[in-house]
């Protein structure tokens, strides 16, 4: 029983100077505080991580009329938006890898496109819808000069017919 009661005191005693702080051999002085590290700050990497790739890619832009469809190739299912002027299209056509956005009624003029997509890939391009063409036939200098010129001669190689100067046909 002389053994265990001296176990037991020794470790007592061992406790005791462990949590009296003078276990390293450093009496402990009654009032002293602990002292406690500063923080130091953590520099923080030049880099960024890198975004994920772009999961698309503008294909063609084609302005017909006034009607405006932006092609879009794209490799992964992932939602992608197209406005132009900050309207949405007027209808999605998804002939998957190639999603067409159609905007119709597009007035002449230059137009910004922008892509977006939901994980932050954003792409601008601009189009330009130009007039159509207008539908009266117009003849070269040289045709319509050539026109007039031959009917003199054509009236005059005929003697059968006799030039018409009253306007009717």
């Amino acid at each position: 029983m002389d053994k265990v009661m001296f176990a037991v005191t020794c470790l007592v005693i061992a406790l005791a100077m462990a949590c009296s702080g003078s276990a390293s051999g450093i009496p402990a002085t009654p009032g002293a505080t602990t002292q406690v590290p500063t923080a130091v700050a953590v520099p923080q990497p030049a880099t960024q991580t890198p975004m994920p790739h772009r999961e698309w890619d503008i294909e063609d832009i084609v302005a017909d009329g006034s009607t405006v469809t932006v092609s879009l190739h794209v490799f992964a299912g992932i939602d992608v938006g197209v406005t132009m002027n900050g309207n949405e299209a007027t209808r999605v056509e998804a002939a998957l890898p190639v999603i067409n956005f159609v905007f119709e009624g597009v007035p002449v003029g230059k137009h910004p496109v922008v892509v977006s997509d939901v994980v932050g890939h954003k792409e601008t391009a601009s189009v330009t819808v130009e007039a159509s063409p207008s539908t009266d036939i117009v003849l070269p200098t040289w045709l319509s000069n050539w026109v007039e010129d031959l009917e003199p001669k054509m009236w005059n190689s005929r003697p059968d017919r006799s030039p018409d100067t009253s306007g009717s046909t």
